[in-house]
């Protein structure tokens, strides 16, 4: 189901419906994470939080959009802040993503 609304959420940002698509990240997001606190393994457990920090990257990207579509854009306050979110859960995701293919080319290499 959160692969479904992801996708579905693509479409929305494509179509410039910011609004449907960041709930759409949003809602996927929390759906992975939820997903991978009941994971019983720790790499499906890494790849559900990071695919949860790539949804939620999203969802601030496509609200600061939906700001700057509907001219909110005077509140650079809050444009910084969602961009520095954005940021974050990027970093959050490259970095789960680095050590689990780390520790992947690590088996790898041992077999």
């Amino acid at each position: 189901m959160a692969m479904y609304l992801e996708k579905k959420a693509a479409v929305s940002y494509e179509e410039c419906d910011y609004r449907a698509a960041e709930q759409r990240f949003t809602k996927a997001a929390k759906m992975y994470r939820d997903a991978g606190l009941h994971a019983e393994s720790r790499d499906a457990r890494e790849g559900l939080f990071a695919s949860s920090n790539f949804c939620m990257g999203w969802a601030h990207l496509t609200q600061v959009m939906h700001l700057v579509l509907n001219q909110k854009h005077d509140d650079l306050h809050l444009l910084q802040s969602e961009l520095n979110q954005a940021r974050i859960s990027s970093i959050t995701w490259l970095n789960l993503m680095k050590r689990r293919y780390t520790r992947l080319n690590l088996i790898y290499l041992a077999n």
